[in-house]
């Protein structure tokens, strides 16, 4: 590519935020031929299918659960993903752990592993904070 339509790229992927969509690249008008390009420069990592992170956003201990957590923006960290994020567990999950309402859709997200959970609708909202996993 050259110079203009590099620079077009840089002004578009300034537009987004550090961690985006393949919809929200789309809608700062980069087509999947410009993401692959950027994926291919080193300028945005791929956490996950149609889940990106632009590589000079801070780092993150946590990019499995951007990931998981852009992809089911309605589900909550739940088990041993919430031990670990609250630091009750010196142990790494080896899944990210989500849960959802019962009688919702269960989403199918096959990297990062991710293990999905059903709550009562009446109790899913209980105790449920907010963290930043990345600034």
């Amino acid at each position: 590519m050259d110079a203009a339509e590099n620079s077009r790229l840089e002004q578009r992927l300034a537009g987004l935020s550090p961690t985006f969509t393949t919809a929200q690249a789309r809608q700062a008008l980069l087509s999947p031929r410009d993401l692959a390009h950027l994926v291919t420069e080193a300028e945005i990592d791929e956490l996950s299918r149609g889940v990106y992170r632009r590589a000079d956003a801070p780092e993150t201990a946590h990019a499995d659960l951007l990931a998981v957590c852009a992809r089911a923006p309605r589900a909550v960290v739940c088990g041993e993903s919430a031990l670990a994020l609250h630091e009750l567990i010196d142990d790494i999950p080896a899944a990210v752990h989500i849960a959802v309402p019962r009688g919702t859709h269960r989403p199918t997200i096959s990297y990062p592993p991710t293990v999905v959970a059903q709550y009562a609708a009446k109790t899913f909202g209980l105790g449920v904070e907010r963290f930043e996993a990345a600034p």
